[in-house]
């Protein structure tokens, strides 16, 4: 079964744009899965961020005041910056299957996928999870969703998944507790750009206002996210901006990071969050690239955008996805061709763009 938000959008915004109005689901067959379950595992994508970690410790927090069994595992490490959400919770990594099958407890008869768009950004948790034969709940927000085959809850008019696991627990009938609070303010939080991208609505602003009435405390949670940095990830992104390219008059800033700054400043991806967002910084940008190594064949591309510039249409094209004003895509290419070939990508956006203006 799919539900999956493809209502009319609200006049004069784009398909994918938060909803004016809070969101209306028919949660039951939701709530008879997590009803009939006794030991839920619940895992995000690889390189998690604030919205999929948050999601998923309010999800694990709600489960388990309804008396279940929960292990989150995810197949990438936990940044420094939002080990917080773990606070109380059974957790772990698990970067192969061995290591994911000897993390999975006795008896776990459910599974949830938050926050994930495609089977492989599991890792090896999707492999996992059909070799056992579980039954998998998925609730995500991303235009680009291509999960089939499970119970999918997929809203992509919803600026984050936060949004759509609060109207979950409330759907539970359970309170919001300050843990779950906290998870989900910070759900919200880092995917809305700290209250500021396209993806805030009036209705995630008053979700984040019940939040901090139930006690999440947003000064914190603010420090706890931008301001505990090691030297290394301060270090890196100089680096980063040292290289800045303007292209297309000032529209595109595109920007990299090679495996040899990781190396010398002792940093790693998970330091990387929110660094793609910095070319918008720059007056008359529209158009944010930022190219990380992950091997010499390799390298990931995140992609932000202002306005009317549609990065989800752009990284599609290249097998990649997310949302409009926010997307992402793996290239099997050495950094350097896979930098100018999406380059080429976005300057030739920009050009159609003008030409249709």
């Amino acid at each position: 079964m799919s539900m999956l938000d493809s209502g009319p959008a609200t006049p004069g915004l784009p398909a994918d744009s938060p909803e004016a109005t809070p969101l209306t689901v028919d949660w039951q067959p939701v709530v008879d899965f997590i009803r009939g379950g006794h030991s839920f595992v619940l895992t995000t994508h690889i390189h998690s961020d604030g919205d999929g970690l948050g999601s998923q410790s309010a999800l694990a927090h709600a489960l388990l005041a309804l008396g279940k069994s929960v292990k989150i595992i995810n197949p990438t490490k936990v940044d420094d910056v939002y080990t917080y959400l773990m606070d109380g919770l059974d957790h772990a990594c698990a970067a192969d299957l061995d290591e994911a099958r000897a993390q999975l407890p006795a008896g776990v008869d459910r599974a949830v996928v938050l926050d994930v768009s495609t089977r492989e950004r599991t890792g090896v948790l999707d492999p996992l999870f059909r070799e056992q034969n579980l039954p998998q709940l998925v609730i995500d927000h991303h235009v680009s969703s291509e999960y089939t085959g499970a119970l999918c809850y997929i809203f992509p008019r919803s600026g984050s998944t936060g949004e759509v696991i609060h109207s979950l627990v409330r759907a539970l009938a359970l309170p919001l507790s300050q843990p779950i609070a906290r998870a989900l303010y910070t759900a919200i939080y880092t995917d809305t750009g700290g209250f500021s991208n396209t993806a805030t609505s009036g209705i995630n602003l008053e979700i984040a206002a019940r939040c901090v009435g139930a006690g999440a405390d947003p000064v914190w949670i603010h420090d706890r996210i931008h301001q505990q940095h090691p030297l290394g990830r301060l270090r890196l992104m100089g680096w980063m901006l040292e290289g800045l390219k303007s292209l297309a008059g000032g529209t595109i800033h595109s920007s990299m990071i090679t495996l040899d700054m990781f190396a010398k400043t002792g940093t790693g991806r998970e330091h990387t969050e929110g660094f793609v967002s910095n070319g918008l910084k720059v007056a008359g940008s529209e158009i944010s690239l930022l190219f990380t190594e992950t091997s010499a064949s390799s390298c990931k591309v995140s992609l932000r955008s202002k306005g009317r510039y549609d990065v989800n249409a752009l990284a599609a094209g290249f097998g990649g996805g997310g949302h409009r004003n926010a997307a992402g895509l793996t290239l099997a290419l050495p950094i350097e061709e896979g930098r100018a070939l999406i380059e080429e990508a976005a300057v030739a956006l920009v050009k159609d763009s003008h030409s249709v203006s």
